[in-house]
């Protein structure tokens, strides 16, 4: 149908002969010299100004997208950051590559290894051959690996039932539904009127759903013929009454239509957090064709039996085993995302939730054996009430109150106080592979026996519980235990950082789930390293690592750790296509997903400027549909675009403003902590958040007398400046001068008897902290001074 040659690619147009479709086929090579990459991008931008046929694209580009996708991966160049804009610019899609990481291998021994070869792929031609997908196969000869691109096939077979959510919206379908049960007459076991209920229901859904419901995309489609009729009508006459009715009646037909389309694309693209109603069809049709995609798809043993374990009491052992409420159950299925994919008998949660009133009944009867995620819900919402209580604080995983970035931040603090120091010290990464699955069950009884769980609850878990989470926390509890009793025996020593007034605290080990630090001091110089880790089965790793996903002993101000970051965003926009999201969806899109994938980082590390410029570029470019081969204008300033809504903005966060949020939460979380290193860094974004704050005293164990706002409206240091000068601890807390003998209590802030020119202030320092008490059972408060209501943080 036609062909183009050019310096680095061969094009052709081909048209399909069983169904004439037309689409054009690249074939590319790209320059191994840097310079002449420019020239390979706008050759690549020619072609398709050249044809707008459904486009794909294969080949070596001597160019990888990642640091992930070398061998030694590096940090995000310029030549990435570039292969990813023209991608983007060219409304190409990157296709994840099944059957191995890289595609070329050479070098040295043939150590080096990237991903060079892919193929690209634009929206519509995906739409047309939905089940694409590319792998490597073997390689005979060459030093690339062949990749096959494989255009999908038909599915064969009957299609299961599921039900649809979009049915939930149709009128009069709950009292529908609600007579077709209760119509149904069984007897025998919960379990089998359940069963045989659902069974009915399925035969009764068919049928309704092919002679009364229809098919979505036909009655989409008759709807819009009659509204174009009138409207063709009304060009040629004016429309009566009756008529301009008519069209009303049919322009509503096709809005319910066209939404009970997304809402069908929206169960099926499983992706919950955009709303419905920005006519994303084309969006969630792709998000379905992506989860289509991915589903392609005798050592030490040591004894436990004398440690010992914290424990839960009696009464809170009994609330365990309670008999399930109605009221419980229904929070906990309300709890659960109804979207989520249907379970084995093709009833999504959804319909659950519909139809609480009408089949708790039969659901109660038989809920130990019926949805097991309903089931695992009210068992976790139980288990966390009381799992905090016997789990040490050396784990972080599914505690309330416990935070990830509890253990990111303690690790570096650790590792930034050994550096100081120039002290010496070993620090083991574990990670347990499988280990949900692996845990011996017998095991993980034993031990929570051992804790207080009851016979009848012990006894109503199963391997592979979906609680599976929660109960290998507990399992973990004894590797804690065994780390402490090395601890005791001398066997590890663990490592120090500095605490208030010198005191320290040590620290041997970090938990979270399955990801294990082991700390060990070293008194002198570390050696035979390599003979350690051969003997433990390991290898010998360097600093900066990672940790929970968050750069390890790599130095805060680096720019290199923030190329994660940039690279998901890019990844995430590969599965976006912009043509098929209007600007709407593309602002719910940076709103609530782009926008938000710094989070984690900035919620530890300050954000460079250098980094906030580029993944503000990667949003604009998004919002805007344009870069550098499109040439299209930003309307509007990004400061004005990152205002509030009621500002005139469109309500994108600003990252700048979020990152010194996200770390004043640090501030009060860990109020007076004097570390250095990170923690150090964290805290010069204190200041903005202690300016804007008061306390209001509990215990007084976490403000400072001095040098918080907690009397009056300035900090006693500034009200009394020179008894402040003569405070012998001037970062002392509150309760540090509280003197709870007698009826009442007392304050004692002074040390030695007045001079005469001193007994003034201190007179009426006295008086305007005389008529504060503190509650040895209370909790000090953080308030927000900023609003006329005091809000609580």
């Amino acid at each position: 149908m036609g062909m183009e040659v050019g310096l680095f690619s061969v094009s052709c147009r081909f048209k399909n002969c069983e169904d004439g479709f037309l689409w054009t086929f690249t074939g590319v090579y790209g320059p191994t010299i840097k310079r002449h990459r420019e020239l390979f991008w706008e050759e690549l931008g020619a072609i398709r100004g050249l044809w707008s046929d459904p486009w794909c694209i294969g080949g070596d580009f001597n160019v990888v997208r990642f640091p992930s996708e070398r061998s030694r991966e590096g940090r995000l160049t310029g030549s990435m950051r570039r292969f990813s804009e023209v991608i983007e610019e060219l409304a190409l899609k990157d296709l994840p590559l099944h059957g191995g990481l890289f595609t070329w291998s050479g070098g040295l021994n043939g150590l080096s290894r990237s991903r060079l070869d892919r193929f690209l792929i634009s929206e519509d031609w995906e739409n047309h051959f939905s089940g694409a997908s590319q792998c490597s196969l073997p390689r005979p000869v060459s030093d690339h690996f062949p990749i096959l691109l494989d255009g999908g096939g038909t599915r064969r077979g009957p299609i299961p039932f599921r039900f649809e959510n979009m049915w939930l919206k149709e009128e009069g379908f709950k009292e529908l539904l609600k007579g077709w049960w209760q119509g149904f007459n069984y007897s025998g076991s919960y379990s089998f009127i359940l069963t045989e209920k659902l069974k009915a229901l399925k035969i009764k859904l068919k049928e309704w759903n092919s002679e009364v419901f229809g098919k979505v995309g036909v009655n989409k489609g008759l709807a819009l013929d009659k509204v174009s009729y009138w409207d063709n009508q009304e060009q040629l006459r004016a429309l009566n009454e009756q008529e301009l009715e008519a069209r009303k009646e049919a322009r509503e037909e096709f809005k319910k239509w066209a939404l009970m389309e997304e809402t069908s694309w929206r169960q099926k693209s499983r992706e919950i957090w955009l709303k419905e109603g920005d006519k994303n069809t084309g969006f969630f049709h792709k998000m379905a064709n992506s989860n289509r995609r991915r589903n392609y798809s005798g050592g030490w043993r040591p004894c436990c039996n004398n440690i010992e374990f914290d424990s839960i009491g009696d009464e809170e052992a009994a609330r365990l085993e309670e008999s399930f409420s109605g009221d419980e159950v229904f929070l906990a299925l309300s709890d659960l995302n109804g979207d989520k994919a249907p379970g084995p008998d093709g009833f999504s949660l959804a319909f659950w939730q519909f139809c609480w009133d009408f089949v708790k009944d039969e659901v109660l009867g038989f809920f130990k054996e019926f949805y097991e995620r309903a089931a695992a819900k009210v068992l976790a919402n139980r288990l966390k009430k009381v799992v905090g209580k016997v789990v040490s604080s050396s784990q972080n995983a599914f505690v309330e109150g416990r935070q990830i970035l509890d253990a990111a931040l303690v690790a570096n603090e650790v590792i930034d106080s050994v550096l100081k120091r120039k002290e010496s010290g070993v620090l083991c990464k574990l990670d347990l592979e499988k280990a949900y699955d692996r845990i011996n069950w017998d095991f993980l009884l034993s031990v929570m026996q051992r804790m207080g769980f009851g016979e009848k609850w012990i006894g109503g878990l199963r391997q592979g519980d979906p609680l599976s989470p929660y109960l290998f926390v507990l399992g973990m509890e004894a590797l804690s235990s065994l780390i402490n009793r090395a601890v005791r025996g001398g066997f590890l020593s663990g490592c120090r950082i500095g605490g208030r007034e010198g005191v320290g605290i040590q620290v041997t080990h970090l938990l979270f789930a399955d990801d294990t630090l082991v700390f060990y001091f070293a008194g002198g110089c570390v050696e035979n390293a390599e003979l350690l880790a051969a003997e433990l089965g390991c290898k010998v790793g360097s600093l900066p690592s990672t940790y929970l996903g968050l750069p390890l002993g790599a130095s805060h101000k680096s720019v290199k750790v923030w190329d994660g970051v940039e690279e998901r965003m890019r990844k995430k926009l590969a599965l976006w296509k912009r043509q098929f999201i209007s600007k709407g969806g593309r602002l719910t899109l940076i709103r609530s997903t782009l926008a938000s994938m710094p989070t984690y980082l900035m919620s530890l590390l300050r954000m460079p400027r250098v980094v906030k410029l580029r993944l503000e570029k990667i949003q604009r470019d998004f919002l805007w549909g344009g870069g550098a081969l499109e040439k299209r204008p930003h309307l509007v300033k990004w400061a004005v675009v990152c205002t509030h809504k009621k500002m005139g903005g469109l309500g994108i966060r600003n990252l700048s403003i979020l990152n010194r949020a996200l770390l004043c939460k640090w501030s009060w979380r860990y109020a007076g902590g004097p570390w250095g290193g990170l923690w150090k860094e964290i805290s010069k974004e204190g200041l903005l958040l202690l300016n804007n704050v008061s306390f209001s005293v509990g215990d007084g164990k976490r403000v400072r007398f001095w040098k918080d706002i907690w009397c009056g409206n300035t900090p006693l240091c500034e009200a009394f400046p020179s008894l402040f000068d003569l405070a012998g601890s001037k970062d002392a807390w509150v309760a540090d001068y509280w003197d709870p003998m007698g009826e009442v209590g007392g304050w004692t802030p002074f040390l030695r008897p007045f001079n005469d020119w001193e007994v003034e202030e201190a007179e009426r320092l006295l008086s305007s902290i005389q008529g504060k008490r503190l509650d040895a059972d209370g909790e000090d408060r953080m308030l927000w001074r900023g609003t006329k209501n005091e809000i609580l943080l």
